[in-house]
């Protein structure tokens, strides 16, 4: 059954949707509106950290509203993240589960990039972690698939 009547914004929908069941299978959540935050804020912090070209070829990879989550808000010509510490990294994160005690930051981030993994190219995910800042990269590189999932 059609949502919106328009085969592409329905085939936008169930891929996001995918990406999102697969963040909470990683997590071990059951609501998509947590996995939906965390997409979002650990994207958009790995976002702030890319050359704007990367950035731009990253997210031509990404389904449509994915790529939607990664550009929310973002103004490619204002100030980048100048603090690319790890702990400045996951700081936006703590804050945005900050009513979820046991969430831990670094491990949200880190099933991201292992979510990331699954569907986007190994050598353009190289390409993000070169681009980031040492423990940011250790932090994505210790959870990277080795191999997108199948027929994916």
């Amino acid at each position: 059954m059609s949502h919106t009547g328009l085969h592409q914004f329905d085939e936008a929908l169930q891929t996001a949707n995918v990406w999102l069941k697969d963040l909470m299978e990683v997590l071990g959540w059951t609501e998509p509106a947590q996995a939906h935050q965390a997409l979002k804020v650990v994207m958009h912090e790995v976002r702030d950290r890319l050359p704007v070209p990367l950035a731009a070829n990253f997210s031509s990879q990404m389904p449509l509203i994915v790529r939607g989550i990664f550009f929310e808000g973002w103004s490619p010509g204002s100030e980048r993240a100048t603090d690319r510490s790890l702990d400045a990294f996951l700081a936006p994160i703590a804050e945005a589960f900050r009513n979820f005690p046991g969430v831990k930051p670094d491990a949200v981030a880190a099933a991201v990039f292992e979510v990331l993994s699954m569907y986007i190219s190994p050598g353009e995910i190289e390409n993000v972690l070169q681009a980031l800042p040492k423990p940011i990269r250790d932090l994505g590189k210790s959870s990277i698939r080795t191999s997108p999932i199948a027929g994916l």
